[in-house]
């Protein structure tokens, strides 16, 4: 990056060219400040840097400033209307703030500056998924079909729209697609992995979180799954242990306390699970399922009133 960056060019519409590049190649090296430094060098020398002013909107992004990153974004668009990477980018951060109409807005104009690319369509099709719009989604993931068949991605579109429909056979079917191709996609491991749990083939759920939470270690749903799937298969003392990392980054995730509280009834320790089940009840305190199971777990502890007001509070919050 370094002998590149030291290059110069004869315009300053170039030269702010080749520092916006040497900004994006910072930022997928992780250096936020040279890569800030770079993108305002390029935006000194032309103000309409696309590449630049994107870059700044990622960098504001990761620090959860959307109002700027949108700005720059916009900045973007207004020098570059038809830019495929600026709509995508304005669709991805308004969809992270809940704003769902304009982000599908956004991915429909990326969609229409380049109707047969993969990525604007995929993208749509996983917000309408998100938000539970599944005649859109499947109507779209047809048009995805026609253009890219055999397209790994049209596959994950697939398994994305099938997980959602519940239909786990088709979804395992699909996503064993993309793995042949992408066998260290973290998303793919995580939804072939959720299929599998789902049609009972927890073995090989194990295999693809497993691989999944070693890629990355972070992901808490991929690490969420993993313990749940290890209790299914009676590996106590490993889901423990995932629970304890889980509780130490995200303990006040409901669905983390839960799961806790399910791995120490399975361990026999029916005081601890109990606690965890309150935890999580404080959190959710409407949740009629968290009701229902910290009832039993209370008669397991020989509490039968403690269960009994929880199992009437649960039908009393859901009375159909």
């Amino acid at each position: 990056v370094s002998q590149f960056a030291s290059k110069t060019l004869s315009s300053p519409a170039m030269q702010a060219e080749l520092r916006a590049i040497v900004g994006m190649a910072q930022l997928a090296r992780n250096r936020a400040n040279e890569a800030s430094n770079a993108f305002a060098e390029a935006l000194a020398l032309d103000s309409a840097s696309v590449t630049a002013n994107l870059g700044m909107a990622r960098l504001a992004a990761s620090e959860q400033d959307f109002a700027h990153a949108l700005s720059r974004v916009d900045k973007a668009l207004a020098a570059s209307p038809r830019s495929v990477e600026a709509h995508l980018l304005k669709g991805d951060l308004l969809a992270a703030q809940g704003q769902a109409e304009p982000a599908e807005k956004a991915y429909r104009n990326a969609m229409q500056a380049a109707p047969n690319h993969v990525p604007p369509r995929l993208s749509l099709i996983s917000q309408l998924v998100r938000l539970r719009s599944l005649e859109k989604a499947a109507a779209e993931l047809e048009a995805l079909a026609k253009i890219a068949p055999r397209d790994p991605r049209t596959s994950y579109a697939q398994a994305l729209l099938f997980t959602e429909q519940r239909n786990f056979p088709a979804a395992r079917e699909a996503i064993a697609q993309v793995l042949k191709v992408t066998p260290e996609h973290v998303p793919s491991l995580v939804l072939a992995g959720t299929a599998a749990f789902q049609t009972g083939a927890y073995a090989e759920a194990e295999g693809h979180l497993r691989k999944a939470v070693y890629i990355a270690p972070n992901a808490v749903g991929a690490k969420r799954l993993l313990a749940a799937t290890r209790l299914r298969m009676g590996q106590v003392e490993l889901a423990l242990n995932d629970v304890r990392e889980l509780l130490a980054n995200a303990g006040q995730d409901p669905k983390i306390l839960a799961l806790a509280g399910e791995a120490h009834l399975a361990s026999g320790d029916v005081a601890a699970a109990a606690r965890y089940y309150e935890q999580a009840k404080s959190l959710s305190p409407d949740t009629a399922a968290l009701q229902t199971r910290l009832g039993r777990v209370r008669f397991a502890a020989g509490d039968p009133a403690g269960a009994i007001q929880e199992l009437e509070a649960a039908s009393a919050s859901h009375p159909e």
